[in-house]
């Protein structure tokens, strides 16, 4: 099923602003799955059962294009990713989203559903969320042509936004209910764009979305001071060396201009030769190419600033002014004061991005009185890499616990209009009434359970103000009730002893 919502002209890098960011140009329906289903798979690849990730939902898969910021502010591009819509929870879902960390080739980003990006999308639906994971631009085999924006927070931050928007149209149109609830969570360089989204609404989009909770796992925040130092360490060895190779092109791309000016190096190409020693020059072309089957396999120095030419090696070492290291700095995360909570997630142990940069932002935040910060320690041995896994679990624990819904709490939630209604007796034994303050023009009330599976359900009549229904039957245990309008879908959960 693939819905095609604009046409396409042409398909450049950069499209004009006849079309708006987060606008859809397509979205396919790519896998239904069941929490059980998905539960083997995901035992399959990490060994641990879905009931340790809260697998409990069934949900839907859809691949997304849709138009996002390009480099330059005044330009769109077409970007792509995944939106991952929960089926039978019975209560209307918050969005979480999830960061990828870097990928170096199309088929590893989260739009293809069978990486681990994806998969960790799918365990978002699964928990009863709107799962949405973002290519970012030029990455994705449908999204537009051009060199990826690695660590460059503006547009992973963009990006984000525009895929929220996106996934609330899709979810709109698929008849999913959802909450002003939002998480932002993400891995590695997902850590850093998770964090930079929270920035990106906290100061620009503030009217439209509001942050419930932020859990960036095992990121970059200090990336002109600490992670600067660790990128040009003589010592530092590292099975990811590229990613100072994929910074300096991104870099000389997204600030082509500013290079310009200062006749510094400003394309891609000239760069490498003028950063790099031969043959890391030639080589890293293709490597860090997205649409080869080149990849590093041992052919890059561990120790990647001994891959840089000599004059480039000693300015980014000892010149704290270097261009370089401003360039970096355009993209640190310090500097602001965020208002939601914020739940930092880091390994000890960590050499690729050192706790030490989380330690250093956590103190700027603290000196600036930002209310809620924390860091939550994954381990103390583990490597950047292994410590993947277990933030997926600790984070996904996390999100459940600031999520309100009408599973977590006994207030009304309602989608649509609000009216006065009321449950009682609640716990119970036999029955519950449902009264409303005023006649309703037909309404029907339905009895979940949590897992969505509907156990009871009655049609009223117009401008009837009370309903009876009989749950002696029902296990002990907690459900929810329902009631549809018109104009309205109301939440309430009962206990039934």
């Amino acid at each position: 099923m693939r819905f095609a919502l604009f046409a396409l002209v042409s398909f450049f890098s950069v499209v004009s602003y006849a079309q708006q960011r987060g606008e859809i140009v397509s979205y396919t329906l790519v896998q239904t799955l069941t929490a059980d289903s998905f539960g083997v798979e995901v035992e399959q690849y990490t060994g641990f059962p879905g009931s340790v990730l809260g697998l409990e939902y069934d949900f839907k898969v859809f691949k997304v294009q849709y138009y996002t910021e390009d480099y330059r502010p005044d330009s769109l591009t077409i970007a792509t990713g995944l939106v991952t819509l929960p089926t039978g929870y019975p209560c209307p879902s918050g969005i979480m989203t999830f960061g990828h960390g870097f990928c170096l080739k199309d088929g590893e980003v989260p739009s293809n559903p069978g990486s681990i990006y994806g998969m960790i999308t799918k365990g978002i639906a699964s928990n009863g969320f709107v799962g949405i994971a973002p290519d970012y631009i030029h990455l994705g085999v449908d999204a537009s042509p051009g060199y990826q924006a690695f660590m460059n927070a503006k547009t992973e931050a963009t990006a984000t936004v525009d895929l929220i928007r996106a996934a609330k149209t899709i979810a709109q149109i698929e008849g999913v209910d959802l909450t002003d609830q939002l998480f932002l969570s993400g891995y590695s360089q997902g850590g850093h764009s998770s964090f930079a989204t929270a920035r990106e609404i906290q100061l620009y989009h503030a009217g439209e979305l509001t942050v419930t909770a932020v859990a960036p796992g095992g990121g970059t925040f200090d990336l002109a001071g600490v992670a600067a130092d660790s990128l040009a360490s003589n010592t530092r060895v590292t099975p990811e060396p590229h990613a100072l190779c994929m910074i300096v092109r991104t870099y000389s791309e997204v600030y082509r201009d500013s290079l310009f000016n200062l006749n510094l190096p400003n394309d891609p190409a000239v760069a490498f030769d003028s950063v790099f020693k031969h043959p890391y020059d030639s080589l890293l072309a293709l490597i860090l190419d997205r649409n080869t089957n080149e990849y590093p396999s041992g052919r890059l120095d561990s120790i990647p600033v001994r891959m840089l030419t000599d004059t480039f090696r000693a300015q980014f070492q000892n010149d704290p002014n270097f261009y370089f290291r401003k360039l970096l700095a355009y993209n640190s995360l310090y500097d602001w004061t965020p208002q939601m909570p914020v739940n930092f997630y880091h390994s000890t142990a960590d050499i690729e991005n050192p706790v030490s940069n989380v330690q250093f932002v956590m103190q700027v935040f603290e000196d600036n009185n930002a209310p809620d910060v924390q860091l939550t320690v994954i381990s103390t041995e583990l490597s950047h890499g292994a410590a993947g896994l277990p933030y997926v679990i600790l984070s996904l624990n996390y999100m459940r616990s600031k999520r309100v819904d009408c599973l977590t709490g006994t207030e009304n939630l309602a989608v649509g209009k609000e009216i006065e209604w009321n449950i009682y007796p609640n716990p119970t034994q036999d029955f519950i009434n449902v009264s409303f303050g005023a006649g309703l023009n037909g309404a029907t009330v339905n009895v979940y359970t949590p897992k969505g599976e509907v156990v009871s359900s009655i049609s009223l009549n117009a401008n009837a103000t009370e309903a009876r229904l009989d749950i002696a039957k029902l296990a002990a245990g907690t459900y929810v009730v329902e009631v549809v309008t018109e104009s309205s879908r109301l939440y309430r959960k009962v206990v039934k002893m």
